[in-house]
């Protein structure tokens, strides 16, 4: 039976299980039963037979054992992830019966640690309540924020000493259930947390408010130092040299470690868009170069230690020397399940050709997959893994993978024909792979770059026998005192030209906007005969479909919910901040782009919003002030997507950080305009095709609000389809007032509630005026900062406003229907958002 069918077999249990498939109570045992009396009874019914019954009989209690083993197998998978579900179910309970805002003292173990972008990733698990309060769950997702001063390690918080995979801690922790922002094009946070078993999540009361009772360290139960702790002083240590050492190598320690926190975000953008992402973490590639360097040092190390070695199987020698080097790497990067799929199966490889076994590379490749599913099975939705073992079941089907062993060279062929051989391979291997995860990038949310396969042809070679053993050079020589700088700075050379001749390349081409022209049939058609034509050695029609394919691109398929038609306006989910898109027939509107970290890596799930809803240009982008909240999104939509115009607070031109918007703005093409509200109150609306905009604050001058972003934001009026929809940003209550002594056009009928339902916005004198019919309070559902406030939620129900809130409704779409009516909906189920 091949391996195919059994990792087929348990992939479609968690499948089933993940789309929330129900099973018959006891259908293991049933079948199991039913299969081991059929097979009993076939068996002696074969032994008083003749030959040929036998035969049959044995044929049919073979295929009967196969079905067996994939009915198991597919239970297996099944329960495996059900089971995870259910933990989460009652953590998620658990959560909601506890007060988010109580101070709560537990004892946990820590389970895993790993980097990210916005923080390590921490989970607890067997956690216990010690303060006599309700029970906790028993795990908890905890996000900390790490300090990143190599040169100050005394600034280190306990948190960030302590908190490593096997220890023990007491902790002051809030905890409240895990809830994900819900928006069209975006998937589920919650369900895929749950994959895991986490339903809930901890904040440290403060930095310091962890002790730590035991821990498993490399010599057992309470020695000194954790293995994750140990792992994270080597990768410090390696930082801290290359920084005193006037070395940024943001890249060197990525490639060498697996450390990205020291790449810009240019260098990043620069390597997405030439599709050379996979190359700044640690995969395969890193894998086998390390397994065939230490095999080769090893083995040289042995017959220069021991010269009578030469008559054992030096091969073998090699391969075990491999193999560990392989599993320390891959434990040391704390790489994900692309990493572990390199190592095990290499591992495999080594394992076997030391019992003197082969396998073939397909069957190698399922044996390890079912290893992982069985391990995780939440690892079938890993979207590296989804890559990794795409590309490598691709590279097989197109051949470039065989099961036998490679020939040796012919007598008398030339060095140029060999040498054009391997570049014809290495084109082949890239244009197979691209191809192949093209799909699965697709559904992701990430475009295609059309010169990934190219660019790929030179950037892997000089990848993998330069820049990357330089770099792990410069990683290992670092923590020797007597290396001078200069040796380092003269190994950093490949990675520091790799990254200027990407960021170079990436900004010197023109780049190639994201579409979705075809459809998935037309997608997949296209593929498949580019990968037919790839096989009978057909270059020219490949290379054409991969232009074609990159260039039209295709939308997601998944994670799409349906939307009211045009026109309609959305308020996104971005927890503490706001995002509202306005779609009229003729125009788009923008207003403000969400939260995210400083660096501007925020606006990720705005632009699988804005791609859910079909915008392919927004006419209009308004920045009502600039505050982080507001604002964070800002470059990456200006980098995506064709923005026309757009507007700022005229009163905050001095503002350093509006000044710079406007400058990115500029930079990408964008017309840049400081708006301020008419000195006539009957000034006519300014329109954008069929949408209507009145800017009712700040002022131009007299304004008494100087000292602060929130009160000289921008308060627009906008006409949508004869209903009016007032943005009111982040003002409060002495800006609201200023409003009604104008006597400025402040009724309409829906109100984006001010500053997320401050206790000092959204007065009774104003909701009055106002007079609202529905009320969008953009806000977490469980208050951040004292947001929103309830004497504030109060008021506005007492004004007769409807209120609909995203942290509880989600993403709430409004879309003005005839006579009045309104279409409103949510993206997601309603959760309890009432204070404990």
């Amino acid at each position: 039976m091949r391996p195919s069918w059994l990792v087929l077999s348990h992939a479609l249990g968690i499948v089933w299980a993940d789309a929330g498939g129900e099973l018959p109570a006891n259908l293991v045992f049933v079948w199991l039963a039913a299969a081991a009396a059929f097979t009993a009874y076939l068996t002696a019914a074969s032994q008083a037979e003749f030959e040929q019954p036998r035969m049959a009989s044995s044929r049919i209690c073979r295929w009967l054992s196969v079905l067996t083993l994939l009915g198991v197998l597919f239970l297996g998978g099944y329960e495996a992830l059900t089971s995870r579900f259910a933990s989460a179910e009652g953590d998620r309970a658990r959560a909601q019966a506890v007060d988010p805002n109580s101070l709560r003292l537990a004892e946990a173990r820590v389970r895993v640690r790993h980097r990210g972008a916005f923080g390590d990733r921490i989970e607890f698990e067997q956690v216990r309540a010690i303060d006599g309060g309700r029970p906790l769950p028993e795990r908890l997702l905890l996000r900390l924020n790490v300090h990143s001063d190599f040169a100050n390690p005394l600034l280190e918080t306990r948190g960030e000493r302590l908190l490593w995979p096997g220890v023990w801690v007491r902790v002051g922790i809030r905890v409240s259930p895990l809830r994900g922002t819900r928006n069209p094009g975006t998937p589920d946070r919650e369900h895929r947390e749950a994959r895991r078993g986490l339903a809930a999540v901890a904040r440290l009361a403060k930095p310091d408010w962890v002790m730590g009772i035991a821990h498993h360290g490399f010599f057992g139960e309470g020695s000194r130092v954790p293995l994750g702790a140990s792992r994270a002083a080597t990768r410090k240590q390696v930082a801290s040299r290359l920084a005193a050492a006037g070395l940024s190598a943001g890249l060197v320690r990525a490639l060498a470690m697996g450390d990205r926190s020291g790449l810009s975000r240019e260098t990043r953008q620069a390597f997405r868009r030439l599709g050379l992402a996979h190359l700044i973490a640690i995969s395969g590639l890193h894998i086998g170069f390390i397994a065939g360097l230490a095999g080769w040092l090893g083995l040289l190390a042995v017959l220069r230690l021991c010269p009578p070695a030469r008559t054992i199987r030096v091969f073998e020698v090699s391969l075990v020397f491999a193999s560990c080097a392989a599993a320390f790497y891959a434990w040391w990067t704390d790489a994900g399940v692309s990493v572990e799929r390199a190592a095990l199966l290499f591992g495999l490889y080594a394992v076997l050709r030391l019992v003197w076994r082969r396998i073939p590379a397909s069957s190698a490749l399922a044996w390890v997959a079912l290893g992982l599913l069985m391990h995780d099975p939440a690892a079938l939705f890993d979207v590296g893994a989804q890559l990794s073992f795409t590309a490598c079941a691709a590279l097989m089907a197109g051949g470039v993978w065989r099961n036998d062993s490679p020939s040796l060279t012919p007598m008398g062929e030339t060095r140029w024909r060999v040498t054009v051989q391997g570049i014809r391979s290495l084109c082949r291997t890239s244009l197979v792979v691209s191809i192949a995860t093209a799909p699965l990038l697709i559904q992701h949310g990430f475009a295609l770059s059309p010169l990934s396969p190219f660019v790929n042809i030179l950037a892997i070679p000089f990848t993998g026998f330069v820049a990357l053993p330089c770099s792990l050079l410069v990683a290992g020589l670092s923590g020797i005192d007597a290396v001078p700088d200069s040796w380092l700075r003269a190994l950093s050379l490949p990675a520091s030209a790799m990254e200027e001749a990407a960021i170079g390349l990436a900004v010197g081409i023109p780049q190639w906007p994201a579409g979705e022209g075809l459809g998935w049939p037309l997608l997949v058609l296209l593929l498949g005969l580019a990968f037919a034509a790839l096989r009978q050695g057909r270059w020219g029609p490949t290379m054409v479909i991969w232009l074609v394919v990159s260039g039209a691109g295709a939308s997601p398929v998944l994670f799409e919910s349906p939307m009211a038609s045009l026109p309609r306006v959305i308020f996104f989910d971005v927890g503490q901040g706001d995002a509202a898109l306005i779609q009229g027939r003729e125009a788009v509107i923008l207003v403000d782009t969400g939260p995210g970290p400083a660096t501007g890596e925020g606006g990720a799930t705005l632009l699988r919003g804005l791609r859910a809803a079909k915008v392919r240009r927004i006419d209009l982008l308004v920045l009502t002030h600039g505050d982080l909240d507001h604002r964070a999104g800002l470059i990456r939509v200006l980098e995506s997507i064709e923005v026309v115009e757009l507007w700022l607070p005229g009163t905050g031109s001095s503002d350093p950080v509006l000044r710079k918007a406007a400058g990115e703005a500029r930079a990408r093409g964008t017309r840049v305009s400081w708006q301020v509200a008419a000195d006539r109150r009957d000034a006519q609306p300014v329109r954008r095709g069929d949408l209507e905009l009145e800017v009712l604050w700040p002022l131009a001058t007299g304004s008494m609000f100087k000292t602060s972003r929130n009160a000289e934001s921008l308060v627009l009026r906008v006409g949508v389809d004869e209903r009016s929809f007032l943005f009111t940003a982040d003002i409060g209550e002495p800006v609201e007032d200023a409003l009604l002594q104008r006597g400025s056009r402040v009724d309409a009928d829906v109100l984006k509630v001010g500053h997320h339902g401050s206790g000092g916005s959204s007065s009774r004198a104003f909701l009055a005026r106002v007079s609202p019919e529905l009320a969008i309070l953009s806000a977490p559902c469980t208050a951040s900062r004292g947001l929103p406030n309830g004497q504030a939620i109060e008021r506005i129900r007492r004004s007769g406003a409807k209120i609909w809130w995203t942290g509880r409704d989600g993403a709430v779409i409004v879309a003005p229907l005839s006579r009045g009516r309104f279409s409103v909906q949510g993206s997601g189920r309603v959760r309890d958002c009432s204070p404990r």
